[in-house]
């Protein structure tokens, strides 16, 4: 900031110039205003024209102490999203999840437990599941998958191998998401048809 545009200086320069123009008019003002006045007037004015200039001095002032004291904006920076990949035992589960399914059985009056499995039949779901066998049946291609990586309880499925050549390579404990809807619910596990597979 130079000198020139510095708010105190600016302020002092403007009072000592008003103050210069009064002085050389003085003997002006002397002859054509004071003349007409009295004394007791002329103390006023005098008094009126001082305290203009010292409020438009305070207000100088305090503006530029505010417009120093403020700092200067700068733009906000906007944060940006990073996709991290899930990890298997993090995976969004369709709600109700097989652990979901089993506690809320294992949670109901055992003579209750059979109609609460029920009530899970024709639940469209996606899980995130780990192989645990493949087995060739009439059927088609057996499918056993724990609902967690420790083994929690079995989700079983039947697909045709033609459509998922990737079941006669993978070993166990290869995680795959299996969409289908829920035929059965027993003590072992849920049992899934209509199935469709997505390998990583």
């Amino acid at each position: 900031m130079s000198g020139w545009t510095c708010p105190p200086l600016a302020i002092f320069l403007a009072v000592v110039i008003v103050v210069l123009l009064g002085w050389s008019c003085w003997p002006f003002i002397q002859r054509k205003i004071l003349t007409y006045l009295s004394l007791k007037y002329r103390v006023f004015l005098i008094l009126v024209l001082a305290i203009i200039v010292v409020v438009i001095c305070i207000v100088s002032i305090g503006r530029s102490q505010e417009d120093m004291s403020t700092p200067a904006s700068t733009p906000t920076p906007t944060p940006t999203s990073t996709l991290t990949p899930t990890p298997p035992e993090e995976w969004q589960w369709s709600h109700p999840s097989p652990q979901e399914i089993f506690e809320e059985v294992d949670a109901s009056p055992l003579y209750l437990q059979d109609d609460v499995r029920q009530s899970y039949e024709g639940i469209s779901v996606e899980w995130g599941v780990w192989l645990y066998s493949v087995t060739e049946t009439t059927d088609g291609m057996r499918v056993s998958t724990f609902s967690s990586e420790k083994g929690y309880r079995l989700v079983v499925f039947t697909v045709d191998i033609n459509e998922y050549p990737q079941l006669k390579i993978v070993e166990r404990g290869y995680e795959i998401v299996v969409q289908g809807t829920i035929t059965k619910v027993d003590t072992i596990g849920i049992e899934l048809g209509n199935c469709q597979l997505i390998f990583d």
